[in-house]
C-alpha cells in the first residue's frame, strides 16, 4: 500500500490513478468538503465544490502538477494546502454568486458529524467525471457556435449531440454502468439525476 505522499508523487508524474486513490480512498474528497461547508450553508454546494476541486486537479497539466508539487515542498501537506485552496476559493466564488450566503458554523460543530458519502447525493464515481467532462465539451461547443453564429442561439432543442448525451444519460438500462463501474442502481440514479442537472445548467436550460 503506497503512503499519500508517494500517491501524490504518482500525480505529479503524471498518473491519475494516485489522484482518484488519495480522493476517494484516502479522504482527500471529504477534506475538501469540509473546507467548503466552512463558508456554503448548504451540503450538495459543498458537495459541487469537492467534486470541482477533483476535476481541477485531474485536468492540471504535467508541468503545473510538477511546479505545484515543488513549490509545497515535495510534501503532503505542501499539496493538501494547495488542494484545500482550491476548494475554499471555489465555495467563496459560489457563495458570492448567490448560490448561498456564507455561514459561521457553530463552535460546537464537529466535521465527524457530517458524512458527505451517506446523503442522497452519493460519493462520485468515475461515470459522473466521464460524463461531467462530455457534458463540458458539449455545453462549449454549442455555446461557441451561437457566440458566431446569431440564428444557433434560437435553436430549441440546442443540439442533437445534446439530445443523444440526454437520453444515453436517460437510458433505463443500468447493466452496463454496473459491470463497467461497480456500482449500484441507487448510485447510477443519483449520478444520472446529478449530470441531467448540469446539463441544464451549462445550457440555460429551464
Amino acid at each position: 500500500m503506497k503512503t499519500n505522499l508517494q500517491l501524490i508523487e504518482d500525480y505529479a508524474a503524471g498518473d491519475n490513478g494516485g489522484l482518484v486513490t488519495l480522493f476517494f480512498h484516502q479522504g482527500y474528497y471529504g477534506s475538501c468538503f469540509f473546507k467548503a461547508r466552512q463558508y456554503l450553508s448548504d451540503k450538495h454546494d459543498a458537495i459541487t465544490v469537492a467534486n470541482d476541486t477533483y476535476l481541477v486537479l485531474l485536468n492540471k497539466s504535467l508541468e503545473k502538477r510538477s511546479e505545484k508539487f515543488i513549490s509545497g515542498g515535495c510534501t503532503e501537506s505542501g499539496f493538501r494546502n494547495y488542494m484545500l485552496t482550491i476548494s475554499e476559493n471555489k465555495a467563496i466564488d459560489l457563495a458570492k454568486k448567490g448560490f448561498r450566503k456564507p455561514i459561521s458554523l457553530p463552535e460546537n460543530w464537529d466535521a465527524k458529524d457530517e458524512d458527505p458519502v451517506s446523503w442522497e447525493e452519493s460519493h462520485p464515481s468515475e461515470i459522473f467525471f466521464r460524463w461531467v467532462e462530455q457534458v463540458d465539451l458539449c455545453a462549449g461547443r454549442i455555446k461557441e457556435r451561437e457566440a458566431t453564429i446569431p440564428n444557433e442561439a434560437l435553436r430549441k432543442p440546442p443540439d442533437s449531440e445534446f439530445l443523444e448525451l440526454w437520453r444515453a444519460i436517460g437510458d433505463h438500462d443500468n447493466e452496463p454502468l454496473r459491470s463497467e463501474f461497480g456500482i449500484n442502481d441507487e448510485q447510477i440514479r443519483v449520478t444520472k439525476q446529478r449530470i441531467q442537472r448540469r446539463l441544464r445548467r451549462c445550457l440555460g436550460i429551464d
